[in-house]
């Protein structure tokens, strides 16, 4: 992946030096044709712009907002300035090509496709020189990659398992490795040190940063510093496999920039069931229905709700907002209420409901939903 130096568009960046508290890593996926008076490479020039200020977080272009607010409506009001825009062309994004750039050429050359840098501002740039599918091919590329990381053994062959098991579909959630991929680029691109060319036009940081002082109040200069913009260059190696190798596991670490994937594996691996096996004859099937009919304990099926670290939405739709709210009317509840609300949201009846805790019939249950719409009525009023 390679980064381009905002030296070449800004003489200066402004950088928020605590922007993470406003909120975790998010993208909004959109189409780059053309919007209302945009054309499709003004509105592209304008998600690059925007992704390219991301360290100013709160400081941003205003003219940038009002070209992009056609495109992402409610964008100038979102709280949260860690977002990245990806427009996708001829239906894919370069978030994509940034998947494939650390599968192995093996691996890629088996799905039909080439390896090839990406670019960290996400513009969609020759997407049209690939294949039609290339994105999907891409992530199907990554995911049989990603299996061989999340499974070390080779007991676990991807097709043992069925298409929608736990760990082959954490395998296939291509954007939620996207986020996890991108922050690593994001941290290795912040490593890089500002620019050391000074051209005659440019101002002198300390008149840059009187200026800005001037515009703002000192409650705000004091999150904000100026400095030159970094230097450009590769974020990582696509052609050096063993590098790429260390990006990837730098991802399932996290670095203490997000969780490590190990805790969420081993939760998807500490309850196997029949339904996560495939036809296919396999001696880890073998084992799982050897200690599966060796218990004599009911086994007891618990739903639960997990929050996505790394919000991933397209820009005409509101599922975003409507999880975000979910998100926190749940959070109002005790255990055994929030239950009753996922039990709710997954389409489960009253009855059903009953039977799963061992009741005989369907009244309180019905009587503690009552209650818990009228408080989510309340809370919504």
């Amino acid at each position: 992946m390679i980064a381009i130096s905002n030296a070449f568009f800004f003489q200066a960046e402004v950088e928020e030096t605590d922007r993470w508290k406003h909120g975790p890593l998010e993208f909004i996926f959109f189409d780059s044709e053309r919007h209302h008076d945009r054309s499709q490479a003004e509105v592209a020039y304008a998600a690059m712009q925007w992704n390219r200020e991301y360290e100013g977080g709160c400081c941003r272009d205003d003219e940038c907002i009002e070209r992009l607010e056609a495109i992402v409506p409610g964008l100038r009001a979102c709280e949260n300035p860690n977002i990245f825009l990806a427009p996708r062309e001829c239906g894919f994004t370069q978030l994509e090509v940034m998947l494939a750039s650390v599968v192995p050429t093996t691996i890629l050359e088996r799905h039909g496709i080439r390896k090839q840098r990406a670019n960290f501002s996400l513009l969609p740039f020759g997407h049209h020189n690939e294949q039609p599918g290339y994105g999907v091919f891409c992530q199907r590329a990554f995911e049989e990659y990603i299996w061989t990381k999340l499974q070390r053994s080779a007991r676990c062959r991807y097709d043992y398992f069925a298409k929608d098991s736990p760990l082959r579909l954490l395998a296939a959630d291509s954007r939620y490795w996207m986020s996890r991929l991108f922050r690593i680029a994001l941290a290795r691109y912040e490593t890089f040190p500002p620019t050391t060319h000074i051209d005659e036009t440019w101002q002198s940081l300390d008149e840059l940063q009187r200026e800005f002082a001037n515009l703002n109040p000192e409650s705000v200069v004091e999150n904000f510093k100026i400095r030159r913009p970094r230097v450009g260059g590769d974020l990582w190696d696509i052609d050096d496999a063993d590098e790429c190798d260390d990006v990837v596991e730098e991802m399932l670490d996290g670095l203490g920039l997000m969780e490590p994937v190990d805790p969420l594996l081993d939760l998807l691996q500490s309850n196997p069931a029949h339904e996560d096996f495939s036809p296919i004859h396999s001696w880890i099937k073998e084992d799982f229905e050897r200690a599966f009919y060796s218990k004599r304990a009911k086994v007891k099926v618990v739903l639960t709700e997990t929050i996505d670290e790394f919000p991933a939405w397209e820009a005409n739709s509101s599922s975003g907002h409507d999880d975000l709210v979910f998100r926190d009317i749940l959070s109002c509840f005790d255990l055994k209420e929030q239950r009753l609300l996922i039990a709710l949201r997954h389409g489960k009846t009253t009855s059903e409901i009953a039977r799963e805790m061992g009741l005989k019939g369907h009244a309180s249950v019905s009587r503690k939903l009552a209650r818990i719409k009228k408080r989510v009525r309340s809370l919504l009023e």
